[in-house]
């Protein structure tokens, strides 16, 4: 199993040495957000997409409490495991949603962070509905509008979001967005002003819709997820109040992101 450029079995082969690797990465990403923004709690997700169900008690027992994965079936099955195993903790949706595997989401996954089209809420809500459950769930923005990426064009938000309404088992809380990716000269002063530009507008979004759905039972707009292990200082700055942390978590000590070196 590769993450980025190592192999985690290969530095932390014990639970003991799993949990010791999440928890200093975790105080190290701790400690980061605090200095970009003290005053504002952050929510850490730990994206398990590169990782097997060991590395999500690792996860857990480092004292992060809620699971993100990239794909349904997948995280269905890691998640199922887990709570088989006896762990509580919620779990997410992060991933590109297929509208054939909608169904399958709600009563495992808590939050769904990519919603993005009317067919996909239509089938999480009937699920919902017969479930008699809520699913917190958050609009994709495609902010940089890259034609090869999911999610809604910056001025497709607001209408989505009214459409939204008419889904009451879904509770809209809030933007969800991904940067563009770095080019091949990798990290570079430009590639952070593109990228906080990009964390910028989404923030400036998402406080036209807060504002917007006030009042509205079915919304509670609260939560900007942005940030993910290479950029989620830079989120946190801009505004940031929820960050999808996968690689980063699994570094060996003194490790760093392939993009980074």
């Amino acid at each position: 199993m590769l993450v980025g450029d190592f192999a985690p079995e290969d530095y932390a082969p014990t639970h003991e040495e799993r949990v010791a690797v999440v928890r200093a990465n975790v105080e190290r990403i701790r400690d980061a957000i605090d200095r970009e923004h003290p005053q504002q709690p952050v929510r850490i997700i730990g994206i398990t997409k590169y990782v097997p169900t060991e590395w999500c008690h690792a996860i857990l027992d480092a004292g992060i409490t809620e699971l993100g994965e990239n794909r349904v079936q997948t995280g269905i099955a890691k998640f199922e495991q887990l709570r088989t195993e006896g762990r509580s903790f919620t779990a997410h949706m992060v991933g590109t949603i297929q509208s054939n595997k909608a169904r399958r989401i709600p009563g495992v996954f808590e939050w769904v962070q990519s919603v993005a089209s009317a067919r996909v809420a239509r089938r999480l809500h009937s699920r919902a509905e017969e479930l008699d459950i809520t699913v917190q769930v958050l609009i994709e923005g495609n902010m940089d509008e890259e034609p090869q990426k999911s999610g809604l064009k910056p001025d497709e938000i607001m209408p989505f979001a009214n459409e939204l309404l008419a889904f009451p088992r879904l509770i809209l809380r809030g933007l969800m967005c991904i940067p563009r990716a770095p080019g091949a000269e990798g990290i570079t002063p430009d590639y952070e002003r593109q990228t906080r530009s990009t964390f910028s507008r989404t923030r400036k979004l998402f406080l036209r819709l807060r504002d917007a759905l006030a009042g509205e039972a079915s919304a509670q707009v609260d939560t900007l997820s942005m940030g993910m292990s290479l950029d989620y200082q830079w989120a946190v700055a801009e505004g940031a109040n929820m960050v999808r942390i996968g690689r980063a978590l699994y570094l060996p000590p003194g490790g760093k992101l392939p993009e980074e070196q």
